[in-house]
């Protein structure tokens, strides 16, 4: 069974928060969220898209990773990176981080390697329209994205909206806006992979 960590990324962010001496308006503030948002967060009433997370990470000044990891509380997002002699993590579906938003639900893989430049991504979609979903997501870095399973229309800010089936995929700039949309019967699942948008530290 998998395990929603709403509730663990909730004390893992007022954690962060309460190590660096922030106030929830001063991560509010940085992020560009409201100080209700962070409260919600931190008390496990509020799950977040990944370019909510992004803008969280950015707020308490940590990788994206620290929020799924035990990574130092300390360690700033702009710090420099540690030399690399050959880290791995490894995990499953029931080793990732779940979190469900109202029209996603994603598994973060392999939460435990820090500074990553990549973000690999299991999903689902279950949204059935773009007035349904709401306003498009954008967040910094660059997205592929594979169908596992069933259909999606992708929308983006600059094109037409493209259908996409299993087997297929897509390489964009999620600067762009964007949005899944599911129209095969089923929830339509997909992995995608996100970069961190940073220039690599030397």
């Amino acid at each position: 069974m998998t395990i929603n960590h709403t509730t663990l990324l909730g004390q893992r962010v007022k954690a962060i928060r309460t190590a660096k001496k922030l106030r929830i308006a001063d991560v509010a503030g940085r992020a560009g969220l409201s100080g209700s948002t962070i409260s919600k967060v931190e008390n496990g009433q509020m799950s977040m898209t990944y370019d909510k997370l992004i803008q969280l990470a950015e707020g308490l000044d940590v990788e994206l990773s620290a929020l799924f990891s035990g990574e130092d509380a300390q360690g700033g997002g702009g710090g420099s990176r540690p030399a690399i002699t050959g880290r791995r993590d490894m995990s499953d579906v029931e080793g990732g981080t779940y979190v469900k938003t109202q029209w996603y639900e994603y598994w973060y893989l392999c939460p435990n390697f820090s500074h990553k430049d990549m973000v690999p991504i299991l999903g689902r979609t279950t949204a059935r329209s773009l007035a349904e979903f709401g306003p498009l997501m954008r967040h910094p870095g660059q997205e592929f994205l594979f169908i596992l399973s069933g259909e999606m229309d992708v929308y983006t800010e600059f094109y037409e909206p493209t259908r996409l089936k299993a087997g297929q995929s897509m390489y964009f700039d999620s600067s762009m806006g964007h949005a899944y949309i599911s129209v095969s019967e089923e929830p339509c699942r997909f992995m995608t992979v996100c970069s961190s948008g940073k220039e690599p530290q030397p």
